[in-house]
């Protein structure tokens, strides 16, 4: 999340600007908290306790277990199929959310994804969001991001291809072309030159259709997951 945040004695986490005092700073913590409020109360967001539109400051509740990145890379191992499929579902089933209250978040990746104490995934951070007319402050790095020149330029197919990304990451604990410098990325991808292809075959198909640009729409993407989804727990009660 950007901006400073820091943990309230009622155990809230506070988000402030930062650096303090800065006309940029104080007018993102006003956006994002616009846009909070446009989206009001969903089981896939972070939920927000208290805006003081004074000090600009958001109060939200506070999750315990970090960000998805910093969980993926310090409990890989024995992360179990099961949770990784979850935080999936999850994570389109946020995305799809902003994308009905016409959120396009533009910063979408594990980092910006937040796990509770019960390791319920929900989306914070929206600083690059755009809705409403509103163009994006921001976006997300090489990894999550398609290659500039491309098929892809609506807002919801950029989301859509970081969603790709993220799903890429839930399932192997590390970014798409981890330790493959920036330039030589966005070449790759350029050339639809994706990384290794992932175990599960049908999850991996999803993905390359999301760096592809082969989803009109995150709905499409949810279809396909809960699918597979549906037939994996077929399989498993047989």
């Amino acid at each position: 999340m950007s901006g400073l945040v820091e943990l309230s004695e009622e155990g809230y986490a506070v988000k402030s600007p930062w650096p303090p005092g800065s006309e940029d700073s104080l007018s993102d913590m006003r956006f994002e908290a616009k846009v909070y409020n446009h989206l009001g109360s969903h089981p896939r967001l972070i939920k927000v306790i208290d805006w003081d539109a004074e000090e600009c400051c958001l109060t939200m509740e506070n999750m315990s277990n970090g960000n998805l990145k910093d969980y993926l890379e310090k409990n890989n191992a024995c992360i179990s199929e099961p949770q990784r499929r979850r935080w999936i579902l999850q994570a389109v089933e946020g995305l799809a959310y902003l994308h009905t209250k016409g959120v396009i978040h533009y910063d979408f990746k594990p980092k910006n994804i937040l796990l509770d104490e019960n390791l319920e995934a929900k989306i914070a951070d929206f600083g690059c969001s755009a809705f409403n007319g509103s163009k994006p402050t921001g976006g997300a790095g090489v990894r999550y991001a398609p290659p500039k020149g491309g098929n892809i330029s609506s807002g919801v197919q950029l989301d859509i291809f970081a969603l790709g990304s993220t799903i890429y990451a839930i399932l192997t604990g590390k970014d798409p072309f981890a330790g493959v410098d920036s330039e030589e990325l966005g070449d790759r991808f350029w050339r639809c030159d994706y990384p290794d292809i992932l175990e599960d075959v049908e999850m991996d198909k999803i993905v390359r259709n999301c760096w592809k640009g082969a989803y009109p729409s995150v709905e499409e993407v949810k279809r396909d997951v809960d699918g597979l989804s549906q037939r994996i727990a077929s399989i498993t009660l047989l």
